[in-house]
This record gives structure tokens, C-alpha cells and sequence, in this order.
């Protein structure tokens, strides 16, 4: 079993455009390191997994991608940046219902 660990520096902006990854925080390198930990050719490595620590709206979070049990995802930056996308908006909205 591989695990990555990406840690990201700079802030993710929560609602940041999928028609600018690059200005938005660098999600495009985010996007691609997952798709090189990921995929391999046409296939999903399934003994590997990528963990991304960020923050973003000053709140920490670490995001996992599990080769294991991955669907649905194509290994192109807009596809993986949409799903970092909704992620943080579900993390988000749980966050609040907590407080």
C-alpha cells in the first residue's frame, strides 16, 4: 500500500472557478498530483492513496483520495478539481451545522 501526503501552503479559495484552477490557490497542481498518484495508464492504481492538507476560509482540512475504493473520477484536472470543489463545500456546510 502507497500513501502520498500533499501538503498545500497557500489557501484554497472555497469557490474557486473551474475555468481558472491556476489562479485559483494552484488546485490545477493539487488536481495533478492526484491524478499521477492515481492513475496509471487506463487504470486506477487501487494500492494507493493521496491525502491533501489545506485550508481554506481559515479552517484546516485533509482531503483523501483511496484508489481502493475511487468511482466516478477521470484522471483530467477539471474532473478531479470539481470533486476537491465539492468536497469543500460539503466540509464547509457540515462545519457550520456544528457550531
Amino acid at each position: 500500500m502507497r500513501d502520498f501526503i500533499l501538503y498545500v501552503n497557500n489557501p484554497i479559495k472555497p469557490d474557486f472557478s473551474l475555468n481558472d484552477l491556476p489562479g485559483s490557490g494552484r488546485v490545477d497542481l493539487i488536481a495533478r498530483c492526484v491524478s499521477s498518484a492515481l492513475w496509471l495508464s487506463h487504470n486506477v492504481r487501487r494500492d494507493t492513496n493521496i491525502h491533501i492538507c489545506f485550508e481554506t476560509n481559515g479552517v484546516r482540512f485533509v482531503l483523501s483520495f483511496f484508489g481502493l475504493k475511487i468511482k466516478r473520477v477521470s484522471p483530467d484536472e477539471r474532473n478531479i478539481a470539481s470533486w476537491i470543489k465539492k468536497a469543500i463545500q460539503i466540509a464547509l456546510e457540515n462545519k457550520e451545522r456544528v457550531q
